[in-house]
């Protein structure tokens, strides 16, 4: 039974991943002959991210650096009386690599009061959960809190570092 549960909240948290092709992820920028790179936001689904900033109570962060030759779709999701805002990264084949979720504090996993995962810290010494998910349910989960700020990163190809150095990256004035 708490299998189930704990299932049902990492489907809460990131849309359906499946297929997602591996891709090297770089140490922090300047590192690595295969660091992160900023990707363009492409076909934004609902509205731009400046207007979806707009129209959210909450800061909207976005990661700097993310693997290369990831594409990434936003879009603005009511639940109920919240608003989510989804980013995901894709692979020119299509397939999730990346699922970056944004919601108002207190949603989502941060909602569940048994808070599970390994506890690790972020920039700015931050604290966030990292579960480890498989990979058909999503991937790996990195998710915290942040001014306002629920934010949550997965993805069916990453493992906790990865997660880490994006999670370094999220910056909630980055434009597209």
């Amino acid at each position: 039974m708490k299998r189930i549960l704990f299932l049902v909240l990492v489907l809460l948290l990131v849309t359906a991943c499946a297929g997602a092709q591996s891709g090297a992820i770089g140490n922090r920028a300047g590192q690595s002959t295969n660091a992160m790179t900023p990707p363009p936001l492409t076909g934004l689904d609902i509205i731009s991210i400046s207007e979806i900033r707009k129209k959210v109570p909450f800061p909207v962060f976005i990661p700097t650096q993310v693997p290369p030759g990831l594409a990434a779709t936003v879009k603005l999701r009511e639940e109920g009386t919240r608003a989510l805002v989804d980013i995901n990264y894709k692979t020119s084949d299509g397939s999730y690599e990346l699922t970056v979720l944004n919601g108002p504090a207190g949603c989502c996993l941060d909602a569940d009061p048994r808070k599970e995962g390994k506890l690790v810290k972020v920039r700015d010494n931050l604290t966030a959960h990292y579960l480890e998910v498989q990979p058909q349910f999503g991937g790996p989960t990195l998710w915290w809190q942040e001014a306002g700020t629920y934010i949550a990163l997965s993805g069916s190809k990453m493992n906790k570092d990865d997660l880490v150095r994006i999670a370094d990256s999220m910056s909630f004035a980055a434009n597209p």
